[in-house]
């Protein structure tokens, strides 16, 4: 009875020691990041995230008033999207390869234009049809061939943007996107820009029409109304942060690429115009009505450390706050 009593005790001190530093952390963390949750609105929590899921990739379709949010599971089977709806219904679809054996790509990007879902992919982007994935599976369809390492993606106006994820040696880049931008920037990754056709293969065509040189550590892109865009950046437990860009005074040269020579536009410190300091693990974006919603994998299953840093749920960070 004794011993009983004395764990009983324990287990009490453990647990109390446990909530006061969950609460340091939350102060701590609110403290550090105080410009940040001061200028956003928490949207919604991040779904799947007691499931073994790794939240990456981030997209809303207007017509279905959802957001997709794709990732890789920490178990390492199929890779998983969630489709969640504004109402907060929620459903998820699991991922194939074509030969119908599980798809266990990172999937650290999605967009799409309605018909096709795409995913970031070694060898470029994969394709899956998004009424497949809504229905709860999916084949991968093909690969659309890019020529490097396809990390994050993002669907604007009628345009596929694709970018890559660069940082020391644990992630390469190719030797021709390591540029010196006319501001003195040293940039080691790339944002190539395709076309959509009904008549191009998955409505993609094949000569990419522009370039943007971008910085190291980028997670993900979204672009605003007003023609800024946005680069998350990220890496382990550091902060995140996401820069800001006017594409209006971005200056231009070109480059050659293996899938063609496009104009190249720089997003360096020339036009630079804000950055916002955020909580670890950023990954892909959304830009809705004025806010770029935010979300990150850090209380994943896999690193569980975000649950005690309000990193949860999806921020939508007020654009216009100074």
């Amino acid at each position: 009875m004794k011993n009983l009593k004395i764990i009983k005790r324990v287990a009490l001190g453990v647990l109390i020691a446990v909530v006061a530093i969950a609460l340091v952390l939350q102060v701590g963390v609110t403290v550090r990041y105080w410009d940040f949750f001061k200028n956003s609105k928490i949207n919604f929590m991040v779904p799947g995230l007691f499931d073994d899921f790794v939240p990456q990739g981030f997209e809303y379709i207007e017509n279905l008033d959802a957001y997709l949010i794709s990732g890789y599971m920490a178990d390492g089977s199929a890779s998983r999207v969630y489709v969640r709806d504004t109402n907060g219904d929620t459903i998820y679809g699991t991922l194939y390869n074509q030969d119908g054996t599980p798809y266990t790509g990172h999937a650290g990007g999605i967009c799409t234009n309605g018909l096709y879902a795409y995913f970031p992919g070694e060898r470029g982007v994969d394709v899956f049809s998004l009424y497949d994935i809504v229905r709860g599976s999916a084949k991968c369809m093909g690969t659309i061939e890019i020529g490097y390492r396809v990390d994050f993606c993002s669907y604007v106006n009628d345009y596929l943007l694709v970018g890559n994820f660069q940082y020391d040696d644990h992630y390469a880049t190719p030797e021709y996107q390591h540029i010196t931008t006319p501001a003195g920037d040293e940039n080691k990754g790339l944002i190539t820009v395709y076309k959509t056709s009904e008549k191009a293969v998955f409505n993609i065509e094949p000569t990419p029409v522009a370039s943007f040189s971008i910085r190291e550590k980028v997670q993900g892109v979204c672009v605003t109304d007003d023609k800024q865009i946005i680069l998350s950046t990220s890496w382990g437990t550091s902060d995140s942060v996401l820069y800001v860009y006017d594409l209006d005074t971005a200056r231009s040269g070109v480059i050659a690429t293996v899938s063609g020579t496009t104009p190249l536009y720089y997003l360096d410190s020339a036009n630079l115009v804000k950055t916002i300091v955020a909580p670890p693990m950023a990954e892909e974006l959304v830009y809705r009505d004025g806010r770029v919603l935010i979300m990150n994998e850090s209380s994943s299953n896999k690193y569980i450390f975000g649950r005690f840093i309000r990193g949860s749920w999806v921020y939508g960070y007020d654009l216009s706050a100074e």
